[in-house]
């Protein structure tokens, strides 16, 4: 069965439309030029300004991608959950809006993805393996740490890394079922109705829904497309025999660097995974002079950003950097 969503005049009223809408539809609408004016007046108007907000609250249509609500839209009143978290990305430069518009549209588990009213954001609809309550809270952990460690998202977890005056891309305000998402125009609505649905976790369907801030840390790593690529550079590492751990670790740094460059993966986590698994590896002469290497090679492989996944760079070559280049025999 299609699911279906509760529809909502504007952001004033807290009373759905009796027809709920369906994915399709609404994405029809989305393409269409039926919210074209109202798309073009918020953008004309400055951002956050008090006539903005009021704009955007009175002139959009909205839509609870989570599920249908009745008599109101209230958390207490959700009817029936459609399997679908709508994720908020905002205020993005557009460079950076840019690349992760293309990256998502990439990613299996996209359903729906279009740009926000503002210009500024996106909205990525994201179906999931809802089974119960509970699960909705925590896809959209699992979701958050899915984006931060893939694409190098931001999220609430970085908040107090951020330059000052620098908000966390990702809103928190979507952990909220019964949050509303505003319907702009967007001709290039990208929408996949035959794409993955994404599984619960395990180090998610095991955890109480215990406060984020004592949570303890996972290895965040380990989470579905970032771990493809990461394992690709901590085999390279495994892998290596006596005598070549050097230049194999060289390489998976240096693979890993690109990755991080293109979005793809999160930088502390891609150190984290490269540690451990040096720190595996027997036979390492100079351990805290192979950790110096990995973040080093990550440096040089940065200025290379991946452009394609592809298997390997065949055109590696092991970049020099001052104060980094330890002998194979002393690092490793």
């Amino acid at each position: 069965m299609l699911p279906e969503l509760s529809v909502f005049k504007d952001a004033t009223t807290n009373t759905p439309f009796d027809v709920p809408g369906d994915v399709a539809t609404l994405v029809g609408r989305i393409r269409s030029e039926k919210y074209r004016p109202q798309t073009d007046q918020l953008r004309s108007l400055a951002p956050d300004s008090p006539d903005a907000k009021k704009h955007k609250r009175t002139a959009f249509i909205g839509v609870t991608w989570s599920g249908t609500f009745y008599p109101t839209r209230a958390k207490a009143n959700l009817q029936t959950h459609s399997g679908l978290i709508c994720i908020d990305l905002d205020k993005l430069p557009p460079e950076r809006l840019t690349t992760l518009h293309g990256l998502l549209i990439a990613d299996e588990f996209t359903h729906v993805l279009f740009i926000s009213p503002s210009g500024n954001g996106l909205k990525c609809v994201v179906r999931i393996d809802y089974q119960q309550p509970a699960d909705h809270d925590r896809f959209y952990r699992q979701i958050c740490n899915y984006y931060r460690d893939c694409y190098g998202v931001t999220t609430e977890k970085d908040k107090v890394n951020l330059p000052p005056g620098e908000v966390p891309e990702l809103d928190s305000s979507g952990s909220d079922v019964s949050r509303l998402c505003f319907l702009p125009c967007d001709p290039d609505c990208f929408h996949n109705p035959g794409g993955e649905v994404m599984p619960l976790l395990d180090e998610y369907a095991s955890v109480t829904e215990t406060p984020a801030s004592v949570m303890p840390r996972q290895p965040t790593y380990t989470s579905i497309t970032n771990n493809r690529r990461l394992e690709r550079c901590t085999n390279l590492i495994r892998n290596a025999s006596d005598g070549n751990k050097h230049a194999e670790l060289c390489k998976a740094a240096y693979l890993a660097g690109g990755f991080i460059a293109s979005g793809m993966v999160g930088e502390a986590d891609a150190i984290e995974a490269l540690e451990d698994a040096i720190r595996a590896k027997p036979n390492v002469a100079d351990l805290g002079a192979a950790l110096k290497t990995i973040r080093a090679q990550i440096e040089v492989g940065k200025t290379k950003p991946v452009v394609e996944d592809v298997p390997m760079r065949a055109t590696y070559k092991p970049a020099p950097v001052a104060g980094s280049e330890p002998t194979e025999e002393a690092a490793i």
